[in-house]
């Protein structure tokens, strides 16, 4: 398995807990990358930051350390507050030394640990990176819950989001057509480092935002860094559309 399927497998033994119930490569080196219970389909892609433009190419050269590095730098914060806490992170290239993000970003976030009310808090913490407190709640899996935007991909939120949903549902909606038939139903489930967390994707003024067509029966969006963490998009009535995978973008 490559590290997405690694990542899908986790999250789907959860998903459908039993000895032997989800298979990976039922069919040998083909389409689906796993089976469950012998009938649901499940294909996986990395869901991945493209620019924009007519060639879009993905951005993680740089983009995944950074964000492993600011997490590590969140989970030495004392959790001294009944609560946690959603940080917006602005990135732009190219980004901070580890040891200059380390000093800086810290200190600004013991300092939302410590304030009465954090929320809308913000610091520039180096010319590239910005880290805003956008909201609190009652005290979850880890004190700091990030939501990320990459300021070189260019758009709203919602835009990169939307752009990066349609590029890489439509993609593997084409490379799996030939194969629909093979079993009843299909889920796509892609394990994301896109800006936003679970949390922000679910929030309703974010799906609202979202419209994308598609032709699988689930679409499950995994967090690439906690595989406890998804989101099944049918919940967000991002509902099946039935669009055709051979058509051009």
């Amino acid at each position: 398995m490559d590290l997405a399927e690694t990542l899908a497998a986790q999250w789907l033994a959860r998903r459908f807990p039993g000895e032997g119930r989800v298979v990976h490569e039922p069919d040998g080196k083909v389409t689906p990358d796993f089976l469950v219970d012998g009938r649901l389909a499940i294909e996986v892609r990395r869901l991945n930051e493209h620019g924009g433009g007519a060639d879009p190419r993905p951005l993680v050269e740089t983009e995944i350390p950074f964000q492993r590095h600011l997490r590590s730098i969140a989970a030495k914060v004392p959790w001294t507050a009944d609560r946690s806490l959603l940080v917006w992170v602005e990135y732009r290239r190219p980004l901070p030394s580890a040891a200059v993000l380390k000093t800086r970003a810290r200190s600004f976030l013991e300092s939302l640990m410590q304030a009465a009310d954090p929320v809308q808090m913000s610091r520039k913490v180096t010319s590239a990176v910005s880290l805003r407190c956008l909201s609190m709640f009652e005290r979850d899996r880890a004190p700091f819950i990030f939501g990320w935007l990459d300021l070189n991909s260019g758009g709203t939120p919602s835009e990169i989001l939307q752009r990066n949903l349609s590029l890489c549902v439509l993609e593997k909606s084409r490379k799996t057509a030939g194969r629909r038939a093979q079993y009843p139903e299909w889920w796509l489930l892609l394990v994301s480092d896109v800006a936003f967390s679970m949390d922000e994707l679910a929030r309703p003024d974010v799906a609202d935002l979202i419209q994308l067509e598609h032709d699988w029966d689930e679409v499950v969006v995994v967090d690439w860094f906690d595989t406890s963490q998804a989101v099944e998009l049918s919940t967000l009535g991002l509902s099946n559309k039935r669009i055709n995978p051979t058509a051009r973008r």
